[in-house]
């Protein structure tokens, strides 16, 4: 149940989080609207992949779920391959992203694990 409500929360803080992550990796790359639509719908489409990828790691790496590595990877192939797909040129975007939530879970559990005792 624990596991739901995470990505529960996820889906959502990515959703609310899509327009902002969406315009900086448009920085990075170019977003055009093609089949979709206007230039910002593919921006927050963008954004909410980008926003997804990053927080998988760090809340499910934050509260050190039991076998979160298997879970983290199953929930994060898919959209991270689209991603690579999509763009071949930015393909160290994903994996920086997976890297940095990781990194900033173990962080934040180092720091509070110290703060505790």
């Amino acid at each position: 149940m624990k596991r739901i409500i995470l990505f529960v929360v996820i889906l959502l803080s990515s959703y609310f989080s899509a327009q902002y992550s969406g315009a900086w990796y448009y920085a990075i790359s170019f977003q055009d609207g093609g089949l979709m639509g206007s230039r910002d719908q593919a921006i927050s489409l963008a954004g909410f992949f980008i926003s997804y990828i990053f927080l998988i790691p760090f809340v499910f790496g934050l509260f050190g779920i039991k076998r979160n590595k298997k879970l983290i990877a199953i929930s994060l192939l898919p959209v991270v391959l689209l991603v690579i797909w999509s763009d071949t040129s930015t393909f160290y975007v994903p994996l920086s992203l997976v890297a940095a939530g990781l990194l900033l879970a173990f962080v934040v559990r180092f720091v509070v694990f110290k703060i505790k005792n």
